[in-house]
């Protein structure tokens, strides 16, 4: 981990959370196959075999001796980290604006990759939102970028294979200090 991701782990507090939120309204009447909460899953299920970086959580230093470290976290589970809301009827953007409101509020849980993404369906027109929760200390806004396009495809039925060298690798988190 860099210097500058520490300090974003470490500026944050209550009343200051570090995670940013990225919004996107989309419209899938043209889609041929029609919108699906679970082919969205498998997508993104299948494409954070791409993006390491997502299943990887913080794990502190002892003593705090050198700046924390990224790790494969060994219980990574999506459903964690995606979840699928409807937004309160009617569905227009006061009702979406006080949904938005309640999901960043709330911290990351620190002992997870720190990030979450929330389909929003139930908006006016058959719209459906995705927002995304990620901490800052992932990227900057140039970085987060590449990382959410990595995450999502065009065509959903064209997915590449990942790298071999990216794919999770079970393991322990490692021990802490023996007293």
């Amino acid at each position: 981990m860099t210097g500058t991701e520490a300090m974003f782990l470490r500026m944050e507090r209550r009343a200051n959370y570090q995670h940013t939120l990225k919004i996107a309204i989309v419209d899938p009447s043209s889609t041929p196959d029609g919108w699906s909460f679970e082919r969205y899953h498998a997508t993104v299920e299948h494409q954070l075999r791409l993006v390491p970086t997502m299943r990887q959580r913080y794990i502190d230093t002892p003593l705090g001796l050198h700046h924390p470290l990224w790790i494969d976290d060994p219980d990574f589970d999506l459903e964690v980290h995606l979840r699928q809301v409807v937004c309160p009827p009617p569905g227009d953007m006061a009702q979406f604006c006080k949904l938005v409101e309640q999901v960043y509020c709330h911290p990351l849980d620190r002992d997870r990759p720190l990030w979450q993404a929330w389909v929003v369906e139930g908006l006016e027109g058959g719209r459906v939102a995705l927002l995304a929760l990620i901490h800052h200390a992932y990227s900057d806004g140039t970085g987060m970028r590449a990382i959410l396009e990595a995450m999502t495809t065009p065509d959903p039925h064209d997915l590449p294979e990942p790298d071999p060298d990216h794919l999770l690798m079970s393991q322990k988190l490692p021990s802490g200090i023996k007293a």
